[in-house]
């Protein structure tokens, strides 16, 4: 041997010498690695716990990830019903692809993490069939680490190395013990999230009843709904589709970049969308609408960018009559949890918007009642044909909103159309233009005998000779109507519009009126003495008019139908008998049938609620009145009517409402209507009780005198039930 003993003793020492300083080398650093990962574990959990916003949390939890193992991609997985929701992500070349990726819940490798509730290493996945990827990356190296809440599996962390080996069951116990932190951060900004949705929820909701409260202003309604519900359902554009006829029509947009196009856009009610609707009265959610046959392009407005969609119809009283759609640049944006409250809230506005409509409507035909009035007025107080035209065209144009209009008078001898006024034509050439029978537009409306409409603008052309000078003030749109009276053609009013005219059966019923009242100026001019009688027949429309809203608001209470017409002709009985003047009677008749004008402002929930209503209900029903007041009172044709609606819950003894008026004071129209009103109401069945018989009615009516009623109106009141067997002619 080359070493003697003494060396070989020597190099021995050394051996054991360098193998202690290597154990104590190995202990070192695992005791060195063992505190950084559990350093590292400590500061994981802590990061975890500073943000409540799932988001955050979710974004926070794979930056802590990569600091506690080596990974090249990590991306967090979530079980959302049948499907599983890559909802974070961070490493990934193609991010924008990876976050928000769906796949089924069969995957193989997943069901194993699933049923074992332990992770599972891969430390080879080209060697590995089970594996399937959801991106270009190919990874060789993976982890998949179960996130558990109470025993149960609700996702999963996928961590993953380009290189073979990389991961082995060490680091996934590590990883686990990281998973365990993160599904408990996950289940608490879930928690957070929840009921901060809850609370958005709620609010959103107090908002919404908020606004349908405060206004019956129908544009403001609808635009303060679509912007309220943005905020939860955070959509990109929204529109509120509401049914005219066979048509629908889009009243209100939200987030369009070109809404001035798009309002008031008409189109068929047939869409295959919105007849689903109609059928299934239920939500229907659309993961990309460009992708749906189903799907309507609406004229080029915008919908090519629409990817996720929502259609929420509106209902009321179990009749869909138009609906909402949510629409986002996203696939899949809407949910069935935004389903189920979008349809919530959408139900809220339902009953808001109809009645929003019911009172427009209201207002538009006492606006134009007060047109027709007004044009009744100049008929009266002119004889001068030119200056009652110049007065009437001016008020036509106005009211029907177009931009501009022509009236032709007939000549029997030359039997010609003659142009006579005009307004809003620029080109003198058309107003200069004459029409002899069988040619021309006007022939064309007067052979007819009734509205002819034109929005196409190739059969505009071709109707008009001088088709070029209307062309150059830009018309594309046309309305006649013929003036007849006494089955006589006096002439043709004629409509011009430079977008599409927007017609309706109300409105062409108005524009039939006007023309009426037309040809009636031109008659009266001719023959005075018809004057009387066409001033009749203008009265009996109003007043047709008037009975045709009070049977409109009748509809709003199954209860009283029918009321309103017994409390009229009983209240124009009384009042006569008590000697009031037949014009006053006009008034009454009147007022009585606008009494419960005001209810079109009371919530549904309390105008049809099948039982007494609380206090709090009835302090709102006793608004009515008011709101009555605020319909009428600015309307000078029925100023006069007024005392009904306004007055006829005031009492004798001053306990009545709103103004507790006392005694004479209050209005002696109102003292008649208040004892018809309230007989009429206790003989009639209610479903809270039984109507009263007729001998309990008037022994209640009688001990009421002097506190509720007119001591001098019930003494004639039971002198008229005496006498008069046709008084109670209504009677049930």
């Amino acid at each position: 041997s080359a070493f003697s003993d003494t060396d070989e003793r020597l190099l021995k020492t050394v051996a054991d010498q360098l193998a202690l300083s290597l154990q104590k080398i190995r202990l070192y650093q695992s005791e060195k690695k063992r505190r950084f990962e559990a350093e590292t574990q400590r500061e994981a959990s802590e990061f975890l716990t500073m943000s409540l916003d799932l988001d955050e949390v979710l974004d926070n939890i794979l930056d802590s990830l990569r600091k506690v193992i080596d990974s090249d991609q990590a991306s967090i997985h979530l079980f959302e019903e049948d499907l599983v929701h890559v909802v974070a992500g961070k490493g990934f070349k193609n991010i924008d692809e990876v976050i928000g990726y769906k796949y089924s819940f069969g995957n193989q490798l997943m069901l194993e993490i699933v049923n074992s509730k332990s992770p599972l290493v891969l430390e080879d996945t080209a060697l590995d069939s089970r594996f399937q990827h959801y991106s270009p990356e190919n990874p060789r190296a993976w982890m998949g680490i179960p996130l558990i809440e109470k025993e149960t599996v609700f996702g999963y962390l996928s961590v993953e190395n380009n290189i073979p080996g990389t991961f082995n069951q060490r680091d996934a116990k590590l990883v686990q013990i990281f998973a365990n932190n993160a599904a408990a951060a996950i289940v608490k900004a879930r928690l957070f999230e929840g009921e901060k949705k809850r609370r958005l929820e709620a609010e959103i909701q107090g908002e919404i009843s908020t606004t349908l409260t405060d206004t019956l202003d129908l544009q403001t309604v609808l635009e303060r709904v679509l912007k309220n519900l943005q905020r939860y359902l955070e959509y990109d554009s929204a529109g509120i589709l509401l049914q005219e006829n066979g048509d629908l029509r889009i009243v209100a947009t939200h987030g369009f970049e070109n809404e001035d196009k798009i309002n008031n856009f008409l189109f068929s009610a047939e869409i295959p969308l919105y007849q689903e609707m109609i059928k299934t009265k239920s939500v229907i959610i659309l993961e990309n609408a460009q992708e749906d046959d189903r799907f309507q392009d609406f004229g080029g407005i915008g919908e090519e960018e629409i990817q996720g969609w929502m259609g929420v119809p509106l209902i009321d009283q179990g009749k869909v009559f138009g609906y909402v759609t949510f629409d986002s640049k996203t696939p899949g944006k809407f949910t069935s949890d935004m389903a189920r409250l979008a349809q919530v809230l959408v139900n809220q506005t339902s009953s808001a918007i109809s009645k929003a409509k019911l009172f427009e409507e209201t207002q538009l035909g006492i606006k134009r009642l007060e047109t027709l009035h007004e044009i009744d007025r100049i008929i009266t107080s002119s004889v001068e044909l030119s200056f009652s035209i110049t007065q009437i065209m001016k008020i036509v144009v106005s009211q029907l909103e177009i931009d501009a209009a022509s009236l032709l008078l007939y000549d029997p001898k030359s039997l010609m159309f003659n142009t006579v006024n005009s307004v809003g034509l620029h080109n003198n050439s058309h107003n200069q233009n004459n029409h002899q029978v069988g040619i021309g537009s006007a022939a064309k409306v007067a052979l007819e005998r009734q509205i002819v409409v034109i929005n196409n603008q190739d059969e505009f052309k071709s109707l008009f000779s001088n088709a070029s000078s209307l062309i150059k003030e830009g018309f594309t749109a046309y309305a006649g109507v013929p003036l007849i009276a006494k089955g006589e053609i006096k002439g043709v009013l004629e409509l011009f519009q430079r977008s599409s005219l927007q017609t309706n059966n109300e409105w062409n019923g108005f524009l039939q009126t006007l023309a009426n009242q037309l040809a009636i100026a031109i008659d009266n001019s001719l023959m005075l003495e018809n004057l009387q009688k066409s001033h009749m027949e203008l009265t009996l429309s109003y007043d047709a008019t008037i009975e045709g809203w009070a049977k409109t608001l009748e509809l709003k209470d199954q209860e009283t139908q029918g009321h309103s017409e017994r409390v009229t002709t009983m209240t124009v009985k009384l009042a006569r008998a008590l000697g009031l003047s037949e014009e006053e009677l006009i008034h009454i008749r009147r007022g009585a049938l606008l009494h419960d004008v005001g209810k079109i402002g009371i919530p549904d929930k309390i105008l049809q609620k099948p039982s007494q209503l609380t206090e709090d209900e009835m302090e709102v029903m006793r608004e009515h009145p008011i709101l009555a007041y605020n319909v009428l009172s600015g309307s000078v044709f029925l100023e006069k009517a007024l005392d009904i609606p306004y007055s006829h819950h005031e009492k004798w003894d001053g306990t009545g409402y709103p103004r507790a008026l006392k005694g004479e004071i209050i209005p002696l129209a109102a003292r008649v209507f208040a004892i018809i009103d309230v007989y009429d109401a206790l003989r009639s069945d209610r479903p809270y009780r039984k109507a009263w018989s007729k001998r309990k009615t008037l022994k209640h009516i009688k001990e009421q005198s002097g506190t509720h009623f007119d001591p001098r109106v019930v003494e004639v009141f039971l002198e008229l039930v005496d006498t008069d067997p046709e008084f109670l002619v209504y009677d049930k």
